[in-house]
């Protein structure tokens, strides 16, 4: 029997006795101010339609993994497979509030401490309600842990700078809640009940990315370079000779490639254009667009795993040749204006 039990929840019964991880292989945050803003508006339009009205908020599919009790309670571990920029952004956001709550007021300080309760679950500050990837300097868990972040200027990636603006339009929003005159407490209870989301929990990994393609096919906001990745892992999973080892490889390949990624924007559009290109037997004249390069690079892998792990070789190598190039392109343009005595 195929285990997918899709559930219409509620933030508060996501975050029941769940712990969410967002694996290696996959993206680190991208979410940009748009999208950021856009999740403000639909709260924002939430809190204006009623107490009688919840909002759908996304679909999150996640690969259950162990169980860990923690005091008395039994945590389900969830790696995040859809839905890691949206659930990370109001993680972030429910940060945000617990660090305005004003100290003064005994009700609104028991909310605050409600709030990192949930964020943080073990008195070592080591167990977070969300662990991120792809954060070396640690801006997330230091925030989750201390409320505190360096500035977005600061940042020396395209990911730390987009995980650190969240930080500060997180706290923005807050700011302009509280100016309006509605309390900090409404918007927890907003956020918690009347945020809704379907959750896919499937403790079957080849089932995933199936779930995946087939919820991304439907016209939702999922790149295709991250759609080739679902499309690859999926035929190592169809696959009568996959193994632990070859699910290894792909997954630690993917982990190489988003560590570049996240470097630079528009880096994972960039590659796999010129990847595709580079093996079109066609020769086209000029770079391919990226559905058709994502469908090229999935039919080239169609022959099974060892397909799939010499093609997502390949996009790794292209990655970060494109990204070498860019660096190279910016070395060569500050040393021009150099020599023209800037």
């Amino acid at each position: 029997m195929i285990d997918i039990q899709p559930k219409h929840i509620t933030l508060a019964q996501l975050f029941q006795g769940r712990l969410f991880r967002i694996p290696q292989y996959q993206r680190s945050y991208s979410w940009g101010r748009k999208h950021r803003q856009d999740l403000f508006a639909d709260i924002k339009q939430v809190h204006e339609h009623g107490a009688d009205r919840s909002h759908f908020m996304a679909t999150v599919v996640g690969l259950r993994q162990k169980v860990e009790t923690i005091g008395t309670t039994a945590h389900e571990f969830i790696d995040i497979v859809d839905g890691q920029q949206r659930i990370t952004t109001v993680i972030l956001l429910l940060k945000a509030i617990a660090v305005a709550i004003d100290d003064s007021n005994l009700p609104d300080r028991r909310v605050r401490d409600e709030l990192n309760t949930s964020l943080i679950k073990d008195d070592k500050a080591t167990l977070l309600l969300l662990q991120t990837n792809h954060d070396s300097s640690d801006f997330f868990a230091n925030y989750l842990k201390h409320g505190t972040h360096p500035s977005s200027d600061d940042a020396e990636t395209i990911a730390d700078y987009e995980l650190l603006a969240a930080m500060e339009e997180c706290e923005q929003f807050v700011d302009s809640w509280q100016e309006s005159g509605i309390s900090l407490v409404d918007l927890v209870t907003l956020l918690k009940n009347r945020l809704t989301f379907i959750l896919h929990e499937i403790s079957d990994e080849s089932l995933v990315y199936t779930v995946f393609e087939v919820l991304n096919s439907r016209g939702l906001d999922v790149s295709w370079f991250d759609r080739l990745k679902s499309m690859l892992m999926a035929i190592v999973f169809e696959s009568s000779t996959n193994s632990s080892e070859i699910i290894d490889t792909v997954h630690s390949l993917w982990t190489q490639i988003y560590d570049c990624v996240g470097l630079r924007l528009g880096l994972s559009t960039e590659s796999l254009r010129f990847a595709a290109t580079l093996r079109n037997p066609v020769c086209p004249s000029r770079p391919m667009g990226e559905e058709d390069a994502a469908l090229m690079l999935h039919s080239q892998s169609m022959g099974g795993p060892e397909h799939v792990i010499e093609t997502t070789r390949w996009l790794k190598d292209v990655t970060e040749a494109v990204d070498r190039l860019a660096i190279n392109r910016r070395r060569d343009a500050l040393l021009a204006l150099l020599r023209q005595g800037w």
